[in-house]
């Protein structure tokens, strides 16, 4: 079964299965630890999943639905990608040197103070227009 749960292991890098965090730990009911992994299967009509815990040596489980909550990803807000170009930006053509100025775009936080922080550098149609398609690219 070992060598199944590394085939599987493995395998997860290029595929896309959903994160989830198993709620206890299934050989002893009193403890309260999770587990990390991913789904693989939900059953609707039983209410039941089969899940792969990646560490464990019975890895592939079926539980309960109740049992299992979904990892959200952190999802990146489109501010946070306008902050991170402006940033290549700035300091690509040496409107930003410190740290401490750094700061002040890392302190922003609403789009009309970010359009405000980059008036102040008289920055072209053009390297605006590169700050947003670069706000895009992963």
């Amino acid at each position: 079964m070992s060598s199944l749960n590394n085939i599987i292991q493995q395998a997860l890098g290029s595929i896309s299965l959903k994160k989830i965090r198993f709620k206890r730990d299934p050989g002893n009911h009193e403890s309260m630890q999770s587990y990390e992994g991913y789904l693989l299967e939900e059953d609707e009509t039983s209410n039941s999943a089969t899940i792969f815990i990646p560490g464990l040596m019975d890895g592939i489980m079926n539980v309960g639905a109740d049992s299992i909550e979904m990892i959200q990803p952190p999802v990146e807000s489109s501010l946070c990608k306008l902050k991170g170009a402006a940033m290549e930006c700035l300091i690509k053509h040496g409107h930003i040197e410190s740290e401490c100025e750094l700061k002040q775009l890392d302190l922003i936080e609403t789009l009309e103070q970010l359009e405000m922080y980059l008036g102040q550098f008289g920055l072209c149609d053009l390297q605006l227009l590169n700050i947003y398609r670069n706000s895009f690219k992963t």
